[in-house]
């Protein structure tokens, strides 16, 4: 049996072990958090998981994260990285050794140095998308934070979790207006077998975030139909409907069926409906009102406006509101004009053709015996083959007449006109001579060239190249070329002409037309 000083001892001993584990080291720790906490099957979603360092000193370069049974990661989506915190830098971590392997993802701190590390307080945030399995489940990505290969954090809380809910929450509307009323609102009350946000909308208004109880005032008379759906945690949709009737005066009409606006129909047909049981009276351009069939048509009606009007009597007598249609009827076809067209006669292998209508209408055109297609003005062609063109062009009105005398151009495209000799053309200043002011440069104008690029060299160096559309260029004291600035110096100049043809975004260049030279030298000053 133990004295009283031996269980002294002992419970002296059993304190100084509890104060001693007290006093000593701190645990590393971390704490987990992972998004979306629930998502559908068989869908590709991206995640976030942050790991976040609470221990008071030591910093981490692993992390492992256990990847769910039945999930697929997408190792081209991973990204890791840590903010800046304590001694450490912002950092992205890198696979260790294998991205992903054993069921997880493997990360390490880069390599070069302890800056990369997730220090006390940091925050390593791994971004990836990976696609849940096709069955329900409730699991865990199971998380590790480490220092080195043993050095073990410990977690604060519980590993991340995460729901893969395929099934859509049941919604119950529990309190809803009678089916028919005279109450112009109505008040709805609703659950849900699950947590979930509710939207709702009333007729064809769009959803909007809501609660239980949602009230509606001001209702007009007809029909209404409330909709609530709840969206639980994954993303998965269920709703409710309930549709009843506000009655407080007259049917309303709805027309159903009506004419084009325009058209180019001489008749016109009207189906219409109303809110509840009723007879008809519909007018038509101002006429008085008379007891009408379902449906109301009309016939030989004249070119423009007309205006339809139709109301709703229930068996009391009550008048309900008019419904109103206008349209305006266009049987008259548009007229066409082509106004610039190609000569009777070129050598141009393009063309560019433009016309209009006598009222606002699309067009379409034809070229050499083709099908009409959709077309604007001004229309273009480019690459015609030598010989006769026939082009056509025809106005379609907004009501669908068609133009049934298509305006028409015809041409023959010749022979182009041989191009100039290299070498052949340049004019002034002649070869060699001496100027002592900036000469104007001359050349023969080559047929079909809509622009030249000329390029002047000084010392085998290239001061200056533009692009006149003109046969002539006056050379200035100064310019620039790519930024720099250029001075009409002394010195010997050459000069090179090419003909340019088409858009001068094209480029497109014909043969050298020649090059020459001329040499600048100090003006002679009078004796």
């Amino acid at each position: 049996m133990l004295c009283g000083r031996t269980l002294f001892v002992i419970v002296l001993a059993m304190a100084l072990m509890v104060v001693s584990s007290a006093s000593g080291e701190a645990i590393n720790g971390y704490t987990a958090t992972a998004s979306p906490p629930a998502v559908k099957p068989s869908t590709l979603t991206s995640y976030t998981i942050e790991l976040t360092n609470t221990s008071p000193s030591r910093s981490a370069d692993r992390a492992k994260i256990g990847i769910p049974v039945g999930f697929i990661v997408s190792a081209a989506s991973v990204h890791a990285s840590t903010g800046a915190s304590a001694a450490c830098v912002p950092s992205t971590w890198v696979a260790d050794p294998l991205l992903i392997a054993e069921g997880k993802i493997n990360l390490k701190s880069p390599p070069g140095g302890p800056d990369g590390r997730l220090c006390p307080g940091g925050t390593l945030t791994v971004d990836f998308s990976a696609t849940s399995p096709a069955g329900d489940l409730s699991d865990e990505w199971k998380t590790e934070l480490l220092r080195g290969d043993e050095d073990v954090f410990v977690l604060d809380g519980p590993q991340p979790a995460v729901r893969v809910d395929g099934t859509a929450p049941v919604v119950t509307i529990t309190s809803y207006p009678d089916g028919l009323t005279n109450v112009p609102s109505g008040s709805f009350e609703f659950s849900a077998n699950e947590s979930a946000s509710f939207e709702c909308k009333l007729d064809v208004a769009p959803f909007v975030a809501c609660n239980s109880p949602i009230d509606y005032k001001n209702l007009a008379d007809g029909s209404h139909t409330f909709t609530v759906r709840a969206t639980d945690g994954a993303g998965n949709i269920g709703q409710a409907t309930y549709t009843w009737k506000i009655s407080t005066g007259g049917p309303t009409v709805a027309i159903m069926q009506k004419p084009a606006d325009p058209t180019k129909s001489r008749s016109a047909s009207f189906s219409f409906a109303a809110s509840g049981p009723a007879t008809f009276q519909c007018s038509l351009d101002n006429s008085a009102f008379a007891v009408c069939p379902l449906p109301r048509v009309y016939t030989d009606l004249a070119d423009g406006r007309h205006r339809f009007v139709v109301r709703g009597i229930d068996a009391l007598g009550n008048l309900g509101p008019d419904a109103v249609y206008a349209w305006t009827i266009d049987a008259t076809p548009p007229q066409t004009t082509l106004a610039a067209k190609p000569p009777a006669r070129t050598t141009a292998t393009s063309a560019r053709l433009t016309f209009s209508a006598s009222e606002p209408a699309t067009f379409q055109c034809r070229l050499d015996g083709r099908s009409f297609l959709r077309c604007s003005s001004p229309k273009k062609y480019a690459g015609l083959a030598r010989g006769p063109h026939r082009f056509a062009v025809r106005a379609i009105d907004a009501a669908g007449n068609v133009d049934s005398t298509p305006s028409l151009s015809k041409w023959t495209v010749g022979r182009r006109v041989p191009r100039v000799v290299a070498g052949s053309a340049l004019i002034a200043p002649a070869a060699g001579a001496r100027v002592t002011r900036p000469p104007l440069l001359r050349w023969r104008m080559v047929p079909g060239a809509r622009y030249y690029n000329v390029q002047l060299y000084r010392a085998g160096r290239k001061v200056l190249t533009t692009w006149p559309t003109r046969p002539s260029l006056q050379v200035k004291a100064q310019w620039r070329l790519n930024g720099q600035v250029h001075r009409f110096e002394p010195g010997t100049y050459r000069w090179y002409v090419w003909p340019g043809y088409g858009q001068p975004s094209a480029r497109r260049y014909g043969s050298l037309l020649g090059t020459s030279t001329f040499v600048v030298g100090p003006a002679t000053r009078r004796p």
